[in-house]
């Protein structure tokens, strides 16, 4: 079990043990351990249905939330087989980042934190306003 989030505004680091313990909370798998390969999101990896987090890595915690998001709208039964980037190479899955979206929001609405926690400049291909 993690510590309980701070009252004070979190720093990054506490602000990664509160959005990984929200995780984990919702039912998804979290693995903290050194990532040696490449990933989409520095610190952050998607391995047979979970949530991988190198903390010494980590940029952004936000992209935590939306790392998680993407497990949280594959059915149960099909997240064993997500990885990687989820939607590369699979055109069908193209539309799932807007539900990604719509659950990064709630988690930070949810979680009382402002949206640019996860909507932060050097997110969503410079796009996230």
């Amino acid at each position: 079990m993690r510590p309980s989030p701070l009252a004070s505004p979190p720093i990054p680091a506490a602000l990664a043990t509160v959005l990984l313990d929200f995780v984990e909370k919702s039912g998804l798998v979290v693995q903290e351990e050194p990532i040696e390969q490449a990933c989409f999101l520095p610190g952050l990896l998607l391995r047979q249905g979970q949530l991988v987090v190198d903390r010494h890595q980590l940029l952004y915690p936000g992209d935590i939330l939306h790392e998680a998001g993407h497990l949280a709208v594959t059915a149960a039964a099909e997240r064993p087989t997500v990885g990687g980037n989820s939607t590369e190479n699979h055109p069908e899955k193209e539309g799932e980042e807007l539900a990604v979206l719509a659950c990064t929001y709630a988690a930070c609405r949810h979680l009382g934190l402002p949206a640019a926690v996860v909507f932060h400049p050097d997110g969503y291909k410079s796009q996230s306003q």
